[in-house]
């Protein structure tokens, strides 16, 4: 061993070495029976995206018709939209067929029970999720048997007297309160068990005031729920018509209360991705009269569509970032979100854009973050509708919204994203930031290619795609493209990427009518695996090495000539200290910042009994 002066002098002409020595990088270094293969430079990482994109032709341009009772918000299959009615005793759902808006039943709605005749309530805020794939509708709902709350499940593929499909219990027996705004994130659908006169995590069983959550993939409890939701000390006064209404933004979950701890109104923030409170600050304060009279906070957004924070729709227009920072509120925003009611749900969000169902005035109003103003064309002023609650995208046509109100003939009707006339007025149209993860990663660099599949070629005597930027303004410099005979156009020479566009599909002189229209797009980008999802699918770059390479060479040949000759150094070797360095051979690895350099160095000494020894280099 070495004492601490010696290991000194030995760092000092290590680092003396090393600033003589070139550093190679990218290269195989054989020496002693040892060989090292070291990574070349990465290649690029562009790939081709490809999106397949299905768009039912809606049967029915203009819907209005009655949710057949005071309904809240809607489902949709491409032929069918559902509601349930809410504050009600009873779980009551209503169909209607899209296509003239008739009852789908011999009745306005059924009541749902279960095999032995119990009952279920309809919340404040009835969300509906409904699986496409099987039919289903998944409704939060208290058990008023037991007071439980839970999930039931209506099979809309049955008849009307076998509709009942099962009930998920998520709640300890008697902690049932009103559950929220169903929430989805991921492939679990959560909801806030609201009680007042209890705190967080309280009830007989503690699972009143926490997030339930069931999964939409094994359709039972998630692991590990419900969840606490941190909000504060004190007990619930919320109050129960309605219950604060709840959000999710940029996939958190935001929980308004008020507490009876004398302290402002709060909003908690919980994080499904771990499990627990969000990062930051939470929770916040919220401004006097929020929870109790306006509807759910909505996305702020940037000029490109990615998420940063939410706003309150207060008329002011209070915004926070995601770590609940105050941040400032965009200024023309309070011109155009004018404050809307406590029943009012969340926005929907198409592009930079969201939509805010306002039921102090009737209305839908639109604010584009690209712009910074309203949208063209709203807010959109409904009539024959009175007192609305909800504005829903549309599952198969991404560009058609749906409204839900309190009465009035067409207490649910649809209208178009961008025009505010009937859906599917016009061009088919294609949104790209439908599909496309709006992060500057995911972000195209190239347009490729557009191929309609569905109808075939041969159903229609020609057609064309336009070009509109993400609020549905012309793209300057941008022409109409033809589409070739096989139904595709070539986007390569296009300058399409200074926004997620849309592209606005033509179909002439069409022989019988269209089910449906399939459109395939590719792209190129970088590749990152948050950028694939839903449609879009792509092929990730192979993962590129440099094969070893092995070299034979005596312990005496030099075959790095960037390695130059060193001097002769002095290392102490006193007493019965070790004055081998490096055994067998001497290997010495350096590594200097990126690089690697092998250096093979063998020593002699030369010992005395009481004076250093001189090592020679040879």
């Amino acid at each position: 061993m070495f004492n601490q002066a010696e290991r000194r002098v030995m760092k000092s002409q290590v680092r003396s070495w090393s600033s003589r020595i070139g550093i190679v990088a990218g290269v195989v270094i054989a020496m002693s029976g040892l060989v090292l293969a070291l990574p070349a430079a990465a290649g690029s990482t562009t790939v081709t995206y490809t999106a397949n994109i299905t768009i039912p032709v809606p049967p029915a341009s203009n819907f209005a018709g009655s949710a057949g009772g005071d309904g809240w918000d809607v489902a949709l299959t491409p032929a069918a939209v559902y509601n349930v009615f809410h504050h009600a005793s009873s779980l009551n759902v209503a169909c209607h067929n899209q296509l003239d808006a008739s009852k789908c039943w011999d009745t306005d709605s059924k009541v749902i029970t279960d095999a032995d005749g119990h009952g279920f309530t309809g919340s404040s805020h009835p969300g509906l999720h409904l699986d496409q794939a099987t039919g289903k509708l998944y409704i939060y709902t208290t058990r008023t048997s037991d007071n439980t709350a839970g999930v039931a499940c209506v099979d809309t593929n049955q008849p009307p007297a076998s509709l009942f499909c099962g009930f998920t219990p998520l709640s300890a027996v008697g902690d049932g309160g009103i559950t929220s705004i169903p929430m989805k994130v991921g492939s679990n659908l959560y909801s806030y068990n609201y009680m007042s006169g209890q705190p967080s995590a309280g009830g007989a069983g503690g699972t009143a005031n926490t997030l339930l959550c069931f999964s939409l993939t094994s359709f039972a409890a998630c692991a590990s729920q419900p969840f606490s939701v941190t909000v504060g000390a004190g007990n619930f006064a919320t109050g129960n018509f309605p219950v604060p209404a709840t959000a999710t933004i940029g996939a958190k979950i935001l929980v308004p209360t008020v507490l009876n701890n004398g302290s402002s109104p709060v909003m908690g923030c919980f994080d499904p991705s771990t499990g627990g409170s969000c990062a930051g600050s939470w929770p916040i304060a919220m401004p006097s009269g929020y929870v109790s009279g306006h509807g759910s906070a909505f996305p702020l957004l940037n000029a490109s569509g990615a998420t940063t924070g939410l706003c309150l729709p207060t008329g002011t227009d209070e915004c926070f970032d995601l770590t609940g920072a105050s941040v400032p509120t965009p200024a023309g925003m309070p011109a155009v979100i004018t404050g809307n009611t406590q029943w009012n749900g969340p926005a929907v969000k198409i592009g930079a854009r969201v939509y805010v169902p306002d039921g102090n005035h009737d209305r839908v109003e639109c604010f584009s973050y690209s712009t910074g103003a309203g949208c063209d064309n709203f807010p959109k002023v409904l009539t024959n509708a009175s007192y609305m609650y909800s504005v829903n995208a549309d599952p198969q046509r991404p560009a058609c919204l749906w409204v839900n109100a309190d009465g009035g003939s067409a207490q649910i009707q649809n209208f178009d994203a961008f025009s505010g006339g009937s859906c599917g007025q016009g061009a088919i149209r294609v949104l790209s930031a439908a599909f496309v993860v709006p992060s500057q990663v995911c972000a195209p660099s190239k347009w490729l290619s557009l191929l309609v599949s569905t109808p075939p070629r041969s159903q229609y005597g020609s057609g064309s795609v336009g070009f509109v930027d993400g609020d549905g303004n012309p793209i300057a410099g941008v022409a109409s493209q033809t589409l070739d005979a096989n139904g595709g156009v070539d986007l390569s020479t296009l300058a399409l990427t200074s926004s997620l566009p849309q592209f606005l599909i033509s179909l002439n002189e069409l022989n019988g009518s269209l089910g449906q229209v399939v459109v395939t797009l590719t792209w190129e980008a970088t590749y990152d695996p948050s950028c694939v999802s839903g449609a879009v699918s792509a092929q990730p770059p192979p993962t590129t090495t440099t094969p070893a390479t092995t070299t034979t060479v005596t312990p005496t040949t030099t075959t790095a000539p960037a390695l130059q000759q060193l001097p002769s150094v002095q290392l102490p070797v006193t007493g019965s200290r070790s004055s081998s360095l490096l055994a067998g051979g001497a290997l010495a690895l350096i590594v200097l910042g990126a690089g690697l350099v092998l250096v093979s160095v063998r020593f002699r000494t030369v010992r005395t009994a009481a004076t250093p020894g001189t090592s020679t280099r040879d």
